[in-house]
Formats: structure tokens, C-alpha cells, sequence
């Protein structure tokens, strides 16, 4: 489980425990603790440690773009070609081209709090290459196309998570797939695409009315292109010329307010089979394709300086993909790993992160040594994906009773109200892994009244956040696990 939204759950510790620790502030940095990170299936497992679901370790990119990558869980049904959109505290993934190369109308949805997908009522008719976005509380899905022929279709329809239900809505001004579509004030857009060629075709829809307006064109008919929405503007960023072998870096803005297309500073890398989010105030662009592989690029452009910068990269090359802002987080699952046609499940999770937010930690009883009185050992591992830094790493417990201790420098269990880390200056590097051996001398006593009820450890960086304008005294990473230790 991932360290969120780490500033304020850092913040809110450093209060807790600065100056001492009081019976209030104990009960409430335990309230606290369980809520940052219950860090599940480790309990029971043997004494296992799991081991870290996070995406592969990344170095992040400059600050404005530092970010990380988590997964979730895999999408049931392979897929490349998706439409994805958010609804709801959901992400939708629809239609698409399976394993078997058929096109198909199979609708999953994903709930990140459970972490879960559930198979929901199918698209009225197979479609891959189709446009998503939610308005108002309803899911639309526009144009795409119906079989392998890449026969463009004019089609839209709309879902109603109430009732769980499909409905035909007004089609398109004109058929296309691998159009790109974002949300403005209401209404949704739809630009480019392909049909018999790429179209650089613009339209707006009204869903109150269940009516299209078709737009001045983009000054570039592209298709396979991406596109998001910032602060009243579409932003429809990379696609290609009819080929993955033209692909192109070209953005183009659009005002509703004045009804024109402006250009902004070419995308680095020109890629089609893009998806994109809006996050930040930021355009970040993610994936693609040419004709002999797929991108790992994840690049930001920021329409204040009109320049672009690298983000950490896709953990997972992958084209033919969508992707869902939910919560602060961009949400990429499926796609085709190979240029042409090739299917993935996989989920991967993008989020911008204080420095407070960029590690997972994992953290267990041994279960050996579960008996009263016997050693007890910390297990934990971690993933970790910013910068190098140096840390400093405490040890502890929080126990039944709402009491905080501490082990010391020597891995004896004290309660003081000053805390010392275990370990000073521990270097902190991407794919970082922790180990407490140390503490296998560890013994606490059968006759303790507290009983012990929560493990954690904690780091804190070591003069390496003041971007985030956090001190030293800042938990980088806070996690627990709930255990007892009971006679056999």
C-alpha cells in the first residue's frame, strides 16, 4: 500500500510528536498510523515478506515534475486499444482489441479503494479505438470502430451507473476512431481521428440537449492523438500522419471562449498510441508507438512557460492505451507492450509525490518468534522512487494502550520523549530495501500490560526537503502492521 498524500500525514506527525508525547497525542498518532497504512496479506503469511507491488524504481525528473509509479490490480480481460475515463470514484475500460484480435464490447470498471475490477453491462456493439469521458455523471463513449477493418463508426453512447444501463445518444457529426476527447464546462469535445485517412475534425457536445456542433478544425489532421483539458482550454497533444512511421510531437490548444486553435512548443518525443492527463496544471503524456516499438515516455508540459520537461517514465512501454484522473492520481491500464497488435492487463498508477509521499514500505512480525517472551524480529522492505537522499530510520511500536516506544541506538525498547533513530544517515536510493536483523535480540515482556499492537518504522530525511519546505523533523515514510504476539 502507498504513503499518500504525504505533506499533510507528514505534517500531522511532526505536530503529534513534537514536544513529547501526551496520552492524547498517543491515541491520536495512532488513530493517525492506521489510517496512512494498513499494510495487508503480510499477517499470516508465514513471516514472509511480500514483496513490493510498486512499478519499477524510477529516479524522478526535475522538481516540478517529480512524481511516482504504483500498480494496481491487473485488468481481467487483456486489451489494447481502450477507451478509459473516470466516473464516480471508478475507472472505466471499454471495448478494445483482445488477444484473440477481436474487436469487443467488454466493459470493466476498477475500484481503487478495494482495489478490485468487476465486469459490468457490455457496450451495445464491440468498438476498439473509441473516445470516453464522464459528464455530469454519465459515461459516453464516441466513435472508435466496429471491426479489424478499421471501419470507422459515427456512434455514442452513454451509460448511466444507476442503473447500470446503455443508451444511443446523438452520433458524431462525422464517423472516425482514434479520436482523443477531454471535458470542458459540460460539454465534451472530440478531435482528429481516422477514416480513410487522418481527419483533423473538432466537435462539441451538448449533453442536456443531446446535440454535436461541429468546431474549426486542428490546423493538423492527426489521428492517435491524445488530448486533456486545462484550466477552459483542450490541449490535444502528438498522433501521426495515417502511420506510426509519421508520428508527430505537434500540440494545439483550442479556446472556446474565442473559437480558434493556437500552437504550443512540440511534444520531445513525437509518438502516436498516446494517452494523456491533466494533472497539476500540467499535460502529461504518456506511451505510444512506432512502427518497431513502444515508448516508455511520461513528458509534462506546462502551458505557463509553454516547455516541456521529463516525468518519470512508464514503468510498462505500452500503446494503444487511456488514461483516468481519479483523486489526484492518472490511472493507465492495458495496452498493447508490442508495436502492432499485442495485449497487456496491467495497471500502473501515476501520482505527483512530495517528497513525503515517494515510499511504500512493508513491514511484518517474524512469526518464528511469536511466543511471549521470545526474540522478536522486524522484517521490512520497501520501494522507494526520488532521488537519492540520506535518512535517518526509527524503529517502534505503538501499543494497545495508546503508548509510543522506541528502540535506540542499541535496539533497547525505551519511551522517551526526545526519539533517536536506530540507523543515521542510511542512504535512501531508488530500490531501496531495509532489513532489522538487529532487532532479533529484541525481547519484550510476557508481563506487559500494553501488549503490543502496532510495529512501524519511520525515516526522516536528513536536510533533503526543502523544495517541499519540510524540515528534518518530517516523517518521509510512516507504516504499520497490526500483530500480537500470543503463546502457541
Amino acid at each position: 500500500m502507498m504513503v499518500a498524500r504525504g505533506l499533510s500525514i507528514a505534517t500531522t506527525l511532526r505536530n503529534l510528536f513534537r514536544g513529547g508525547v501526551g496520552p492524547r497525542r498517543q491515541a491520536a498518532a495512532v488513530r493517525v498510523a492506521l489510517l496512512v497504512a494498513w499494510l495487508a496479506a503480510v499477517l499470516g503469511s508465514g513471516g514472509e515478506i511480500a514483496s513490493p507491488t510498486a512499478a519499477q524504481a524510477q529516479e524522478g525528473g526535475s522538481a516540478a515534475e517529480a512524481g511516482f509509479w504504483s500498480l494496481g490490480a491487473p485488468l481481467p480481460t487483456p486489451r489494447q486499444e481502450v477507451a478509459v475515463a473516470a466516473l464516480g470514484g471508478f475507472v472505466y475500460v471499454l471495448g478494445g482489441i483482445d488477444a484473440e484480435r477481436r474487436s469487443v464490447a467488454t466493459v470493466e470498471r476498477y475500484d481503487p479503494v478495494r482495489n478490485i475490477w468487476e465486469l459490468l453491462a457490455p457496450l451495445p456493439a464491440p468498438r476498439h479505438h473509441a473516445a470516453a469521458a464522464a459528464v455530469d455523471g454519465v459515461l459516453y463513449v464516441a466513435g472508435g470502430f466496429a471491426t479489424l477493418a478499421f471501419d470507422a463508426v459515427a456512434s455514442v453512447y452513454a451509460f448511466d451507473p444507476q442503473r447500470g444501463a446503455w443508451s444511443e445518444r446523438a452520433p458524431l457529426p462525422t464517423p472516425r476512431g482514434a479520436a482523443a476527447a477531454a471535458v470542458i464546462d459540460n460539454q465534451l469535445y472530440v478531435a482528429g481521428g481516422f477514416r480513410n485517412g487522418s481527419v483533423a475534425e473538432a466537435a462539441r457536445y451538448d449533453p442536456v440537449a443531446d446535440r454535436w456542433e461541429s468546431l474549426p478544425p486542428m490546423p493538423t489532421a492527426r489521428d492517435h492523438l491524445a488530448a486533456a483539458a486545462i484550466e477552459g482550454r483542450l490541449y490535444a497533444a502528438g498522433g501521426r500522419d495515417n502511420t506510426p512511421a509519421l508520428n508527430l510531437g505537434t500540440l494545439e490548444v483550442y479556446d472556446p471562449a474565442s473559437g480558434r486553435w493556437s500552437s504550443g512548443s512540440p511534444m520531445p518525443t513525437p509518438r502516436s498510441g498516446i494517452a494523456a492527463a491533466a494533472l497539476g496544471g500540467r499535460l502529461y503524456v504518456f506511451g505510444g508507438e512506432s512502427l518497431a516499438a513502444t515508448f516508455a515516455e511520461n513528458e509534462a508540459y506546462d502551458p505557463a512557460s509553454d516547455s516541456w520537461s521529463q516525468a518519470p517514465a512508464l514503468p510498462t512501454p505500452r500503446h494503444g492505451i487511456g488514461a483516468a484522473l481519479l483523486d489526484g492520481r492518472i490511472y493507465i491500464p492495458g495496452g498493447g507492450v508490442l508495436a502492432g497488435f499485442s495485449t497487456s492487463g496491467v495497471t500502473e498508477v501515476f501520482t505527483l509525490a512530495s517528497p513525503a509521499a515517494e515510499l511504500s514500505l512493508w513491514i511484518a512480525p517474524d512469526h518464528a518468534a511469536r511466543q511471549l517472551g521470545q526474540p522478536l524480529r522486524l522484517l521490512a522492505a520497501a520501494a522507494y522512487h526520488g532521488a537519492p537522499r540520506t535518512v535517518d530510520v526509527y524503529l517502534g511500536f505503538a501499543f494497545a494502550d495508546g503508548s509510543l516506544a522506541f528502540l535506540d541506538a542499541g535496539f533497547a525498547l525505551q519511551r522517551p520523549t526526545t526519539f533517536l533513530p536506530v540507523l543515521r544517515g542510511f542512504p535512501l536510493t531508488p530500490g531501496f530495501a531495509f532489513s532489522a536483523a538487529a532487532v532479533a535480540d529484541l525481547r519484550l515482556a510476557p508481563d506487559d500490560p500494553a501488549g503490543p499492537a502496532l510495529a512501524f518504522l519511520a525515516l526522516t530525511a536528513a536536510g533533503a526537503l526543502d523544495d517541499a519546505s519540510l524540515d528534518s523533523g518530517d516523517l518521509l515514510g510512516y507504516a504499520e502492521q497490526r500483530f500480537t504476539l500470543a503463546a502457541p
